[in-house]
């Protein structure tokens, strides 16, 4: 039997889906979803753009104003403390939720030395979850600074902290270029990166 290209790529998406959601996939607790905009440590990320740091406090000892920031659930201990395990957290933000694939709004997280990095749930090239993700050391593109994730899927890679995709050290294989190809993916096409914060212990979210 021959399958057209599209049913191919549906038939991958479907699997790949399924696999990342598994229960295996997870934190054996909900409360361990963690997540941070791919942008450095917690803020003193917060308040300085890069990862994850304390936010800054407002006159009022609120966070910084200047960003638009949603309270999630969890708290700065359900963060992944393993460096290089991809984790989620739930947002709820309304710019996220997709009740077929993303309903609760969730955002990937990933601990890289002493930052904590927050992004897309999704790869931005062949649309499969990026629970499986590698993450990768700074090289020249980054300016040797900020560290790099590769798609497990499609090996399609990208600045952790900006999000810009940068060179891949691995090929795709058929079922990832069948998918990108699908997909309509560009290559300049980034990765989206949000910010984390915290307040009262618990973790905030910004996509500003």
């Amino acid at each position: 039997m021959k399958l057209s290209a599209g049913t191919l790529a549906s038939i991958i998406a479907v699997w790949a889906v399924a696999d990342a959601y598994s229960p295996t996939a997870f934190y054996t607790r909900r409360s361990t979803m963690t997540m941070k905009r791919g942008r450095g440590s917690f803020q003193k990320e917060i308040g300085g753009g890069g990862g994850m740091g304390s936010a800054p406090p407002s006159p009022a000892g609120g966070v910084a104003s200047n960003r638009n920031w949603i309270q999630t659930k969890n708290t700065v201990k359900d963060l992944p403390a393993e460096e290089g395990k991809i984790g989620l957290i739930e947002t709820g933000a309304f710019l996220l939720v997709d009740k077929a694939t993303n309903p609760n709004g969730a955002v990937s997280v990933v601990k890289y030395g002493p930052q904590t990095y927050c992004f897309s749930v999704n790869c931005p090239k062949c649309k499969i979850p990026m629970t499986k993700a590698k993450t990768l050391p700074p090289n020249e593109e980054t300016k040797n600074k900020a560290p790099r994730i590769c798609c497990d899927f499609c090996k399609s890679t990208f600045n952790l902290k900006t999000g810009a995709p940068v060179t891949a050290q691995e090929g795709a294989g058929i079922f990832g270029n069948i998918a990108k190809a699908v997909m309509s993916a560009q290559d300049t096409t980034p990765l989206p990166v949000y910010e984390l914060g915290e307040k009262n212990g618990k973790v905030l979210f910004s996509m500003d």
